[in-house]
C-alpha cells in the first residue's frame, strides 16, 4: 500500500510598509508641513502686532514682528526632516518605546543647539530696528534667547507627535492598499481556480470516455437499440451539465456524488453490458457527509479502464463508504476485480495524484489517498477525509448494478 505524495502550498508573507523617507512623502504633504510652520510664524506676528503689551512695549511695527517671528519658525521648518528621521530611528509609538526617551532627550537638546543659534542669527541680521544692533550680537542673542528652552522642548515634542500622526496614517493607508491588493489577488485566484476547475473537468471527462460513449451510441443505433442509444446520450448530456454547473463548487454531499457517479456508470453499463457489475456498500449515515466534488468518478474511471476493460470476462467494481476512527473520518473505497498492478507495483497516475492534491488543499493532513493490490487480483483505492455532515439525513437505496 502506498500513499499519494502531497504538494504543500507556499505561504506568502504579507509585505511590510516601505521605510520612512522624507523624500517619499507626497509633495503636497511636505508642502503642507512647511506651510504650517509659516502659518505659526504669521500667527505669532499678528499676535505681537495686536497685543504688544504682552511683550512690554507700546507698539510693534509689522516689519519687526515679521522678522522677530518668521526666522524662528522658518528654521524649525528646515529642521523638520531631521526631527522626523530621529523619530523614525527611535520610535516612541511602539511597545517598549519608552526605552528611547533618553535618546530623544539628547536628540532634542542637539536639535535645539542647532535651532537657537540659527534662528537668533537670522533674527539679528534681518531685524530692521537699530536698537537691536546697538546692544551688539551677543547681547541681543542673550536677551532674545533667554527663557526659550522650555518652548524649544515643547516644539520638538510637538514635531515628534506630528511625525507619528503622519506615519501612522501612512501605515494605515498602506494596510488599506494591501488589503485591497489582497482582495484583488483573491478575486484573481478565484477566477483562476474556476478556470482551472473547468480545465480539470475537461480532463476528467476524458476524451477516450467521450469517444467510447459516442462509439457505444453508434453501435446501439446500428443494432437498432434506439432506446438504449437515447439513454446513453441523455446520461452523457446530464453528466456534462452537472459537471459544468459545479464549476464553483468545492464540496457536495456523498448522496449527490453517488447520483452523479451513477450517470457515468449508466453509460459504461451500456458499453460493457453483462461484463460490468457495480456493487454499493454505503451506510445511510454517511450519505449527508460532504465530499470533494467529482472525487469518486476518476477512481471508478480508473477501475473501468485499467480493470474491467482489460479482462475478457465479467468484472465487478465495489464502491464502499463508511465512518472510521470512531466516526471522525469518512472512508471512500473503490475496488475492482481487474488484473491489478503489472509486476505487483502500485503506482499513482495523474488522476490519483490530482485527487491527493485536492484533498490536501481542502483538508491538509486529514485528507489522504492510498492504493493497494487486492488478493487474488484487483486494486483498491481508499480516500480518507474528515467526516463533516450537512445536517440532512437522506435515505437513498442503492442497488447492485443500478438504481
Amino acid at each position: 500500500m502506498i500513499a499519494i505524495a502531497r504538494r504543500e502550498p507556499k505561504m506568502i508573507p504579507s509585505p511590510s510598509p516601505p521605510p520612512y523617507r522624507w523624500t517619499r512623502l507626497p509633495a503636497v504633504q511636505r508642502g503642507a508641513i512647511l506651510a504650517g510652520w509659516m502659518v505659526l510664524g504669521l500667527v505669532e506676528t499678528v499676535r505681537a502686532v495686536q497685543d504688544p503689551a504682552t511683550l512690554g512695549v507700546v507698539s510693534i511695527p509689522w516689519g519687526y514682528a515679521l522678522v522677530g517671528n518668521f526666522p524662528w519658525w522658518f528654521v524649525w521648518a528646515l529642521l523638520t526632516p531631521v526631527v522626523f528621521r530621529v523619530a523614525d530611528r527611535w520610535r516612541l509609538d511602539l511597545p517598549g518605546g519608552w526605552r528611547w526617551l533618553h535618546a530623544h532627550l539628547m536628540a532634542g537638546m542637539a536639535v535645539i543647539a542647532i535651532h537657537l543659534p540659527l534662528a537668533l542669527l537670522l533674527w539679528y541680521f534681518t531685524n530692521p530696528l537699530p536698537q537691536v544692533r546697538q546692544a551688539g550680537f551677543l547681547g541681543a542673542v542673550a536677551n532674545a534667547g533667554r527663557g526659550y528652552l522650555l518652548l524649544e522642548l515643547l516644539t520638538y515634542g510637538a514635531t515628534l507627535g506630528l511625525f507619528y500622526a503622519l506615519d501612522n496614517h501612512r501605515r494605515l493607508h498602506f494596510r488599506e492598499l494591501d488589503a485591497a491588493r489582497l482582495a484583488a489577488r483573491a478575486a484573481e485566484l478565484e477566477l483562476s481556480a474556476v478556470e482551472a476547475r473547468l480545465d480539470a473537468l475537461r480532463m476528467e471527462i476524458d476524451p477516450h470516455f467521450l469517444f467510447n460513449s459516442l462509439n457505444t451510441v453508434s453501435g446501439l443505433v446500428r443494432e437498432r437499440e434506439l432506446d438504449a442509444a437515447v439513454t446513453v446520450l441523455s446520461r452523457l448530456g446530464e453528466l456534462l451539465r452537472i459537471s459544468l454547473g459545479q464549476a464553483r463548487t468545492q464540496q457536495i454531499t456523498l448522496e449527490q456524488e453517488l447520483a452523479q457517479l451513477e450517470l457515468y456508470l449508466d453509460i459504461e453499463r451500456q458499453r460493457f453490458r453483462d461484463r460490468l457489475t457495480v456493487r454499493y456498500e454505503v451506510n445511510d449515515e454517511v450519505l449527508a457527509c460532504l465530499v470533494p466534488v467529482l472525487c469518486l468518478q476518476p477512481l471508478v474511471e480508473n477501475a473501468v479502464r485499467h480493470g474491467i476493460a482489460r479482462m475478457p470476462g465479467p468484472g465487478t467494481i465495489a464502491i464502499r463508504a463508511g465512518l472510521v476512527e470512531e466516526g471522525r473520518r469518512l472512508a471512500l473505497m473503490v475496488q475492482d476485480t481487474g488484473p491489478g498492478f503489472a509486476g505487483g507495483a502500485s503506482r499513482a497516475g495523474i488522476g490519483l495524484t490530482n485527487i491527493g492534491s485536492r484533498l490536501t488543499q481542502l483538508y491538509g493532513e486529514a485528507g489522504t489517498v492510498t492504493i493497494q493490490p487486492v488478493s487474488p487480483q484487483g486494486a483498491l483505492v481508499t480516500l480518507r477525509l474528515p467526516a463533516v455532515r450537512t445536517g440532512r439525513n437522506p435515505e437513498v437505496a442503492l442497488e447492485a448494478g443500478g438504481r
